[in-house]
């Protein structure tokens, strides 16, 4: 079933109410559905709720005729656009013009309903409604709620067209966020076609077709690739930080991180020191929002190559990927960054432990998991006998586990789960 989706023009601020759509608007037909109806007359005669949404709106038209079992009002469509649509406009067409009482309400998918257009005092044949504002919707409910005209015994609606374009997509960015100056790097973005622009140009510049950024002084300024729309698809746009820093008497050569059982080794080093104060680690687990680790002082002056090292060894568990970057500060205060640097963290699945151990009642254990699922859980026998089992979902990270142990008699056991093994000992 095609739902009948009218695009508007971006001149939407110059639209007047009318019954006739502006003339840079186009209608397409876009997939949609009836995913509600409150009652629809079946059989001979039938006029299902799918007349609404059937691209007809002669005065003669099919149309969608509610049936009066329960009572005539409130009588309820809902369409379904397929996907979440900017919808700006709709319009109900109803037979003969009624006035009916009327209210329309719009929802994203996964969200709730929300009233836009309110006529529950409407007397008049309805009109083309400019809603307030662009609205993010999946679905758009009409729900006829009554009529001034007691002799109106029937809902019956021509058509109810939803107007509006597809949601726009800048795409991903990429590209090195850090630049030395006089440098420069370059940002893409997996979609073509659109404009990049920076929001402070004294920082730094960029070409608007290429992406290619030059540092002009130090500081942050926020590139944006924007994509314009058309008569089918809302413009978007995508941003992405660039961080200019000073030139330093100093190179980083390499940056690296390296977990080991207990923490994360982070090294670098250093080529040509000359006047440097100290470098600072920095942490963040989305890359985005970095918190200081420590401060270790510099050499100060060297034309060798230096290796520099700490470790992290409380850093946050259950994430899988985390990153880190190195700022170096001269006696000047001025500094420049690495590149982020990302080390995708195992968990592993064999640091467990079960304790109290040995136990009189109920044991927990205690163990990481690399992935969230369902779990069987079994006690055995140092023969491999299965005592008894449970099913348990875990989490990504540490999971613990309680047993009632208090039936078992003495003697030594093992909890099983998938390959793992860890043995326990049952005493009164």
């Amino acid at each position: 079933m095609k739902v009948k989706l009218t695009l508007l023009s971006t001149f939407f601020y110059f639209f007047t109410h009318a019954q006739t759509l502006h003339p840079n608007i186009s209608t397409v037909a876009n997939g949609g559905s009836i995913s509600f109806r409150s009652s629809e007359v079946t059989g001979a005669g039938a006029r299902p709720a799918t007349n609404v949404i059937d691209g007809n709106e002669a005065s003669n038209a099919p149309t969608w005729t509610a049936t009066t079992t329960d009572g005539i009002y409130p009588q309820s469509v809902e369409i379904d656009l397929g996907v979440d649509k900017n919808v700006q406009a709709s319009r109900l067409f109803s037979f003969a013009n009624r006035g009916y009482y009327y209210k329309i309400e719009a929802k994203e998918d996964g969200g709730t309903y929300s009233t836009i257009v309110d006529k529950s005092a409407n007397t008049v044949a309805p009109v083309l409604e400019y809603w307030s504002s662009i609205k993010k919707a999946r679905y758009v409910k009409l729900t006829i709620l009554g009529h001034n005209n007691v002799t109106v015994t029937s809902v019956s609606v021509v058509e109810f067209a939803v107007y509006g374009k597809s949601i726009g997509n800048a795409g991903t960015l990429s590209g090195s966020q850090n630049i030395t100056l006089p440098g420069t790097t370059t940002f893409n973005s997996t979609i073509s076609g659109g404009t990049w622009s920076s929001s402070n140009t004294s920082v730094a510049t960029v070409n608007s077709s290429t992406g290619e950024i030059t540092g002009v002084a130090e500081g942050t300024a926020t590139i944006t690739y924007t994509v314009t729309g058309n008569t089918t698809t809302s413009g978007a746009t995508a941003t992405r930080d660039v961080i200019v820093s000073g030139t330093l008497p100093i190179t980083i050569t390499s940056f690296t991180a390296t977990q080991t059982s207990n923490y994360i080794d982070l090294k670098w080093q250093s080529k040509g020191e000359s006047k440097t104060s100290h470098f600072s680690i920095y942490r963040s687990t989305d890359g985005r929002n970095f918190k200081s680790l420590v401060v270790l002082n510099a050499a100060g002056n060297s034309t060798k190559q230096l290796n520099y090292n700490t470790k992290d060894s409380f850093y946050p568990k259950g994430y899988p990927v985390i990153y880190y970057k190195l700022e170096t500060t001269d006696l000047d205060g001025k500094v420049s960054y690495s590149n982020i640097i990302a080390i995708n963290v195992s968990i592993g699945n064999n640091l467990s432990k079960v304790f109290p151990n040995p136990t009189k009642d109920k044991i927990t254990l205690t163990f990481n998991a690399e992935n969230p699922e369902s779990i069987r859980f079994q006690i055995i026998d140092l023969n491999g006998k299965v005592i008894n089992y449970q099913d348990k979902p875990v989490v990504y990270g540490i999971n613990q586990i309680e047993f009632n142990v208090s039936q078992l008699t003495d003697g030594t056991y093992l909890v099983k789960w998938g390959s793992n093994l860890e043995k326990f000992i049952k005493t009164n």
